[in-house]
């Protein structure tokens, strides 16, 4: 099994998928500043801890990760790369293969473009997968400004497909 992957403190999406390209699970990890998750390594913890079981469940053995970018605030990439950290540590525990994959080379893989944007991404994967329950449930592509947000599971989708068709 695979293990689509794109991380954020806030919001990790992730897709496991057979190597046939078949949807097992998928979702997102939600974390906040609040009285079970204090401080920012609580919400690491949470991260790590949910995907630890996920990978055990399903009997990961690769794992497919967006590749970290630079962030025009240095905080939020200081913020991103502790958590790719404590992933990195993790998943070898686990013993896991890791592939790093750029945005632009997911896109290039599964579109045939490392231009499209993620609403067409987000287009591609509900055709390639339609009539799947989750993807159905998943529903529109939703960015940032709106209370659904699902371009995080969208993207873990996109970086287990490429995986599996490179």
């Amino acid at each position: 099994m695979i293990l689509g992957l794109d991380p954020s403190l806030s919001s990790t999406g992730y897709c496991i998928m057979s190597k046939k390209q078949e949807i097992v699970t998928l979702g997102k990890i939600v974390t906040k500043v609040n009285k079970k998750t204090p401080t920012e390594e609580d919400r690491i913890f949470v991260i790590c801890d949910t995907l630890d079981k996920l990978i055990k469940e399903h009997e990961v053995t690769s794992i497919a990760i967006e590749d970290q970018f630079l962030h025009k605030n240095p905080k939020t990439t200081m913020k991103l790369s502790r958590l790719r950290g404590a992933l990195g540590y993790m998943l070898k525990v686990n013993n896991c293969s890791v592939e790093h994959f750029p945005p632009s080379a997911v896109r290039k893989i599964i579109m045939g473009d490392g231009t499209a944007d993620k609403e067409e991404v987000a287009n591609f994967i509900q055709d390639k997968y339609k009539g799947n329950e989750d993807i159905m449930e998943l529903g529109e592509f939703c960015d940032r400004n709106c209370k659904a947000k699902n371009s995080d599971i969208y993207d873990a989708i996109a970086i287990a497909t490429a995986f599996t068709a490179h």
